[in-house]
């Protein structure tokens, strides 16, 4: 009496079709002896039963029909234990270790032969009608990886993926893109040369219009062979029930397509075709039009080359709904090293447990970047399409030396995933993960009612958050990222000034980077050679005046560097807010004439030195004056020393500005003159007057 072996893990669990009908589980050896393991020739044996893996099974017709086409081992190398020929052989102990590859690597699976039988003796799992286990074997690993006979089902590429490691590619006969002969050549060509494994499936379609076609809705078939004959392109299928075959043109029903040196050509008499095992012939053309998907699972040996990384992507990378910021997805540098390459890029999500998949996942795929990181969505050389599949799969001509970089993105974040990328390519390749800057700094604020000053046509724009940013005199000459996001949907904008002061006006000669234009929720800003012992000043704004929000702005550099707020012009002194208007015609302008005298003006006393500072805007002007401020003494009537000023006349949104400067002792006056360049200015102004102490300001009339 033998030892037999059982599972650690236990009984799988069965689906309620399979409970309701589970007579006992028994042994291999007690059902038929000593069986045979993929003794068998070709998958006409093989039949699906209760469990619901027509995907799995069409995936193992393929296999084992390849096995007996080319005279390789595919699937059948992985099973253990073997005799000395190297295919599997029967273990009296009922142990046996399959091979699987999943989530990128090939993993041992070990399992017994304790197999489900019904109360007629029929098993209730996949079998073969000569008795061959190999097939209930390797249903039974690939079962215990997936949960169970409880499998909800699958699609077949990604079933032959899990069974030879063979690269799953989907396509979809509906899509507007889909080219009916470029498939047809890539099918015909691939079977011939045994680069390719072939399943197709049909969609959702009415129950008395699948039984007319004599079709299964929503279900896989195994591809057995391509044949272009005769002037018609003809596919030879297996429905894995082993029953239920096509009726259409070219089935076994058709008594016209057939002619004699079709039938001669593919030695094949449809009146003599009695034994249903659910094998039929089809023509491409039926099949474009009755099913929907197309499952192509490429070889990976015809790649001389390729390259894997692992990675993980949790819930605390990035938004949960990363629709505008890229900045935390998982990116990676992709190179061909050696000429111009044809690259596939592979992205495989990890299965942890058997359910339903509703991560919608994509691979982007970005070009003109140096390999650097993509932070926000743009035009990119490749979009992916969102989709709850396992795998998305990526073909490139990748220009040689030319780094590009592949981002990972998903519709929306609901638990942790792993994945593995894979490129495989004729020449070398190389996949690292894109670069990060060496050195990152958070700042969080908000725009308030005093700090939402707008974009740079309006007047408050200086009221915006700044920042500086200085680089170390002994650092290199350094590059980076900025990015800025805000939790309301707001415009938002980064522009980056020489200098590390704080800006008042908005000039291009001192514009060093711009996010350019202002994007919803999430903006970035590239930065390129910052200068060693440089300071440099960051604004930070939304699009209109009042949109108040709180943001983040992330600052990542090459090379150390310190980055501090600026204060806002006037910070801790005394403001006054003063309104004048200038009248067309008069001569009231201080430009070639000089007419100070006639210019708007406003008296100040103070009774002790104080600094002050003025500013004057026409924010409701049509067309922007050449404006003014300046800061006289005033003494009996008469303009003496120029104090302060805001120096040439300008037009600029922001208006103008005098320096802080030093004025006053004890009973002395000074005047504040608004004044324009041209006659014919018709106008008004705001004059903002800060003061570091308390001081009287009269407004005079000409």
């Amino acid at each position: 009496m033998p030892s037999y072996f059982t599972d650690k893990d236990g009984l799988l669990t069965l689906s309620r079709k399979q409970q309701r009908k589970l007579w006992q589980w028994r042994r291999a050896s007690h059902l038929y002896g000593h069986p045979q393991i993929f003794g068998q020739h070709g998958c006409g044996h093989i039949v699906q039963e209760t469990v619901t893996d027509c995907s799995f099974v069409a995936a193992l017709c393929v296999s084992v029909e390849y096995e007996h086409r080319f005279k390789r081992q595919l699937i059948t190398q992985h099973v253990y234990p073997k005799g000395r020929n190297g295919m599997p052989e029967f273990n009296p102990a009922g142990k046996y270790m399959v091979k699987l590859f999943v989530n990128g690597l090939w993993r041992r699976v070990v399992i017994d032969d304790l197999l489900p039988v019904g109360e007629t003796g029929k098993l209730l799992c996949t079998y073969s009608v000569t008795g061959d286990i190999g097939q209930s074997l390797m249903e039974k690993a690939f079962l215990k990886v997936m949960g169970g006979y409880d499998f909800p089902g699958s699609n077949a590429s990604t079933d032959l993926h899990v069974l030879t490691g063979w690269i799953p590619e989907h396509v979809f006969v509906q899509d507007q893109a889909f080219d009916a002969e470029r498939t047809w050549t890539r099918m015909h060509d691939g079977l011939e040369q045994g680069s390719v494994l072939l399943t197709i499936a049909t969609g959702e379609m009415g129950s008395d219009v699948a039984a007319s076609l004599g079709l299964v809705p929503s279900h896989a078939y195994a591809v057995l062979d391509a044949r272009e004959v005769c002037g018609h392109q003809l596919l030879r299928v297996k429905n894995p029930w082993n029953s239920l075959r096509w009726t259409g043109a070219f089935s076994h029903a058709d008594q016209i397509s057939w002619t004699p040196d079709l039938m001669r050509a593919l030695d094949y008499d449809p009146k003599t075709e009695h034994d249903d095992q659910g094998i039929f012939w089809i023509d491409f053309a039926s099949v474009c039009h009755r099913f929907d998907a197309i499952h192509l699972n490429w070889n990976p040996r015809v790649f001389a080359h390729q390259a894997s990384v692992h990675f993980s992507w949790n819930m605390d990378m990035g938004p949960r709904q990363a629709l505008h910021d890229f900045s935390a997805n998982p990116q990676y540098t992709l190179v061909a090293e050696h000429g111009t390459a044809e690259v596939w890029i592979l992205l495989s999500k990890h299965l942890l447990k058997t359910e339903e998949n509703v991560d919608f996942i994509a691979l982007h795929v970005y070009d003109n970047t140096n390999g650097r990181r993509v932070y926000e969505p743009r035009a990119a050389l490749h979009i992916g399409e969102y989709v709850n599949t396992q795998h998305v799969l990526v073909q490139l001509t990748a220009r040689q030396g030319e780094k590009y970089t592949l981002v990972v993105a998903q519709r929306e974040k609901t638990k942790p995933l792993h994945f593995t990328l894979r490129a495989l390519s004729s020449t070398p390749v190389r996949l690292v993960q894109a670069p990060v800057p060496t050195y990152c700094e958070d700042v969080t604020g908000q725009w308030g009612s005093a700090s939402a000053g707008g974009n740079t046509a309006s007047p408050r724009y200086m009221d915006n958050p700044q920042f500086q940013i200085t680089i170390p005199p002994n650092a290199p000459l350094t590059s980076g990222i900025i990015t800025l996001e805000t939790a309301h949907k707001h415009p938002i904008n980064i522009r980056v000034f020489r200098g590390g002061f704080l800006v008042t006006r908005v000039l291009e000669i001192n514009t060093v980077a711009t996010s350019g234009k202002y994007r919803s929720q999430f903006c970035t800003c590239e930065l390129e050679a910052l200068e060693p012992g440089s300071s440099y000043t960051v604004v930070v704004s939304t699009f209109e005046p009042f949109m108040f929000s709180r943001f983040k702005l992330r600052i990542g550099l090459g090379s150390l560097f310190t980055v501090a707020p600026i204060a806002r012009e006037g910070a801790g002194m005394r403001m006054r807010e003063l309104h004048g208007k200038w009248m067309p015609g008069s001569e009231c302008v201080g430009g070639p004439d000089q007419s100070y005298h006639k210019c708007p003006r406003f008296l100040v006393r103070t009774e002790c030195e104080t600094r002050v500072l003025a500013r004057l805007q026409t924010p409701h002007a049509k067309s922007l004056p050449l404006v003014n401020v300046s800061v006289y003494e005033f003494d009996d009537a008469v303009l003496g020393t120029l104090c302060a000023s805001s120096g040439s006349y300008t037009n600029s949104p922001q208006g103008v500005a005098t320096r802080q400067s030093t004025i006053g002792r004890t009973g002395c006056e000074f005047l504040v003159v608004a004044s324009a360049w041209d006659h014919d200015v018709d106008a008004s102004f705001v004059l903002y007057f800060y003061s570091e102490h308390t001081v009287e300001v009269t407004p005079l009339f000409y």
